[in-house]
């Protein structure tokens, strides 16, 4: 492969060409990277209507020699007429992702992430994230022989987890493979060189768009968007880049608390639940670069909740016939808000990422089904949930369950004791006052309530 390409880190400088070796942050600060091109090529892309897959915009992505894929991009875009007269627009666009290989817009970056594999000689991902980049790239390497291991550090969501174990890959827990593997994480430079390709098609079908609304877990995605957007600004294809809107959940949203504070880096969000579960990121990794992706847009980053992302759901199956993820719906509901409080126009060019499809997830569209439930249960995080399971077993002192979650994770007295006193506020657990000791014990309402959150994998 003939170098035109080098990573790049924006916050210390540090640079290399991408053909001497992989690198999975910047060794100078441990920073993210992302990969930049050489101008003359910038000046020169082009669109190859031969080529599959995303692979047809190869003049703006990594050259390498082995260009795997399974179709992907070429996305619908749905002119989303009966939606944009409910909320009053002229134009309103969803971005169908759905319609990827296996479900959502991470098979873009499946694909590069693979190719690169191939080409640094590895013989395996390993994935240290369980979600949708999970079930892209275990599809991926079983096309291109390779192997795939992925830790779920999380309870995994079964359509994902199904795809996985079709696709031929390993779950493994907190083990090393035994083979030479590529280490992917959401920073993974490659995947955002596939998910940027997601505006270069918006750049075909509409050439003017005004804003884009989109889900951020990581903040992966909003970078993407932009690094894509400025590239096509400098190839002379875009006079001006379209504002970013980045959405989170109301339950869990570090980069939306960093934008409204004016701050560089995310904040860290305290343990929670959110029924979009692709949101739920305490810490995001390229929470720094979505930041500056909203702000350099000209954008805004807002968060809604649980409520609000069911409707969204609801209305997009409803009125346009799209079911997708609940992540996805976010950004319907997100541009409720925005048409509510009147912070777009009428007549703007407004386009709403579908990331990924409802059926990935089963037992959540279930939940939502049952509309008084999802209202009556009460939000309860990963810790909330673990210390019901505990005391759904025995009585325990408060000290006791400490000891038994610090050795699942790192966890301070102050902040078990603090969920023990929410739940007990809440009426799922109760105090037990004897001579010689006070413990905490499961009520019938924690009990039911337990039961409701593991029957619908919360």
């Amino acid at each position: 492969m003939e170098s035109s390409a080098y990573y790049i880190c924006e916050k210390c400088g540090w640079n290399s060409d991408i053909t001497i070796k992989p690198q999975f942050r910047c060794p100078k600060c441990g920073s993210a990277l992302y990969i930049d091109y050489e101008i003359n090529l910038l000046n020169s892309l082009r669109f190859n209507e031969k080529t599959a897959g995303i692979w047809r915009y190869s003049s703006l992505l990594p050259d390498f020699p082995q260009k795997p894929t399974l179709g992907e991009g070429g996305t619908f875009l749905s002119n989303a007429k009966r939606l944009r007269s409910v909320f009053g627009l002229r134009n309103l666009y969803i971005k169908d992702e759905r319609r990827n290989p296996t479900g959502a817009f991470t098979d873009r970056g499946a694909a590069v992430v693979v190719a690169a594999t191939l080409y640094y000689g590895f013989k395996g991902i390993w994935s240290h994230v369980g979600g949708n980049i999970a079930a892209s790239l275990s599809a991926y390497t079983a096309a291109s022989n390779l192997k795939f291991f992925v830790d779920f550090k999380e309870k995994p969501q079964l359509g994902k987890l199904y795809q996985v174990i079709f696709f031929g890959g390993e779950i493994i827990d907190r083990k090393t493979p035994k083979v030479d593997v590529y280490t992917v994480t959401p920073q993974d430079p490659f995947l955002v060189e596939g998910y940027k390709t997601i505006v270069f098609e918006l750049f075909e079908d509409l050439r003017h768009i005004d804003l884009v609304i989109v889900p951020m877990g990581h903040g992966t995605l909003a970078f993407s968007l932009w690094k894509g957007l400025r590239e096509l600004k400098c190839t002379g294809l875009l006079d001006y880049i379209p504002r970013i809107i980045g959405v989170q959940s109301s339950n869990c949203q570090p980069i939306v608390e960093a934008f409204k504070r004016g701050l560089e880096e995310p904040v860290e969000c305290e343990d929670g639940f959110t029924i979009a579960s692709e949101l739920l990121v305490r810490r995001p990794l390229r929470g720094r670069d979505a930041l500056r992706a909203l702000r350099d847009t000209g954008g805004y980053a807002l968060a809604v909740s649980d409520r609000e992302i069911v409707n969204g759901l609801k209305m997009l199956a409803k009125y346009e016939g799209l079911l997708v993820e609940t992540a996805s719906a976010a950004a319907i509901a997100a541009l409720k808000k925005l048409v509510e409080e009147k912070m777009v126009e009428r007549d703007e060019n407004i386009v709403v990422l579908a990331t990924g499809a409802g059926l990935k997830h089963p037992q959540t569209l279930l939940r939502i089904l049952e509309v008084r439930d999802l209202e009556e249960t009460p939000l309860i995080g990963r810790t909330g949930l673990t210390i019901l399971e505990l005391l759904s077993r025995k009585e325990m002192h408060g000290y006791a369950v400490w000891k038994e979650l610090v050795q699942r994770r790192n966890i301070s007295k102050p902040t078990v004791y603090y969920h023990l006193k929410r739940l007990e506020e809440l009426g799922l657990i109760k105090k037990m006052s004897y001579p010689d000791k006070k413990t905490f014990t499961i009520t019938s309402k924690g009990a039911k309530i337990l039961r409701k959150l593991k029957f619908y994998n919360y």
